[in-house]
């Protein structure tokens, strides 16, 4: 997606509380899910101008927070490598909200 794109996206209403939900999910996919749901929101803290409009929103601020702390992936690999790559997806978007603080 282009950053033109992410910035639009950001601004739409419903969109963040949305993902922020999705990245809290539990249940059965639940791994995919918000995997897939932290990967977007950091794809959206890379435009400057979405920072601050995320880093106000209370879920995805919360979403992130969860995420940090992590949880135990288990033996599985292909969970190991979910959780692998939602960690990393999620210090980034801290990284980059930090500057909006």
């Amino acid at each position: 997606s282009s950053p033109d794109h992410r910035e639009i996206m950001a601004k739409r209403p419903g969109l963040l509380s949305g993902l922020a939900k999705q990245a809290l999910a539990v249940g059965a996919n639940g791994e995919k899910t918000r995997t897939a749901a932290i990967a977007a929101i950091e794809l959206l803290t890379l435009v400057d101008s979405n920072r601050p409009i995320l880093a106000a929103n209370e879920g995805i601020m919360m979403a992130l927070t969860r995420a940090s702390f992590g949880e135990a992936a288990g033996d599985d690999e292909d969970a190991i490598r979910l959780a692998e790559e939602r960690n990393k997806s999620v210090q980034l978007a801290l990284k980059n909200l930090v500057q909006a603080i």
